[in-house]
């Protein structure tokens, strides 16, 4: 199982980043790829603004569900945290948290999303616009995700709530570290890992 869920997430990874690598070839930009989806060193201080941006992932999506009552949605078998909660052994059920924190959810998407799609949006209409474009269509695609085990009202805010931690992490890669998604990566990270962890072993 655990070999499965290896090669899964690595197999997401490289599906997500094929359209930047795709983007890089036909624009022949210079540089190497890495580059070009942000994997490089960002500014000093980037550290607290990544747990900072961990912080607000937790509070915004996994603590606010839970104050408005919607903390089933985090048991539901069609969420990662619920599929999660399904597996024997605390030792396997916490390696699967990081593998799926860190590389199939958060590595994957910080490579499009931000390492890519912010980037070249910024570039063609501007920071703001293309920050802003990018974590609407964050917010919508995690809002479509959610449609088959929630009512409309929870997906919409589903959607508004990644959106917004969207908008923070692509501002913070792009105006506070010159692009690289090493912050964003970190953050949503250590965000995934607080989530699934507290799905997983205390709801």
């Amino acid at each position: 199982m655990i070999l499965q869920e290896i090669l899964a997430a690595f197999l997401q990874v490289v599906m997500f980043a094929f359209i930047p690598f795709l983007a890089y070839l036909f624009t022949r930009r210079r540089g190497q790829f890495l580059q070009y989806i942000g994997v490089y060193r960002p500014q000093p201080g980037w550290i607290g603004q990544a747990l900072g941006g961990a912080v607000l992932f937790f509070l915004l999506t996994t603590g606010l569900l839970w104050v408005l009552g919607l903390q089933d949605l985090l048991k539901d078998p069609a969420t990662v945290s619920g599929q999660l909660r399904e597996i024997e052994g605390a030792g396997l059920t916490a390696g699967l948290v990081l593998l799926k924190a860190w590389i199939a959810t958060a590595l994957s998407e910080e490579i499009l999303f931000r390492g890519f799609l912010t980037t070249r949006l910024s570039e063609q209409v501007g920071l703001v616009w293309g920050n802003t474009i990018q974590a609407i269509i964050f917010g919508l695609i995690h809002g479509a995700l959610m449609q088959a085990v929630a009512d409309p009202l929870t997906v919409g805010l589903v959607v508004v709530l990644t959106a917004g931690v969207a908008w923070y992490f692509g501002w913070m890669n792009q105006k506070w570290n010159q692009g690289s998604m090493i912050p964003s990566w970190v953050a949503h990270g250590v965000g995934n890992t607080l989530a699934f962890g507290w799905a997983a072993f205390f709801l």
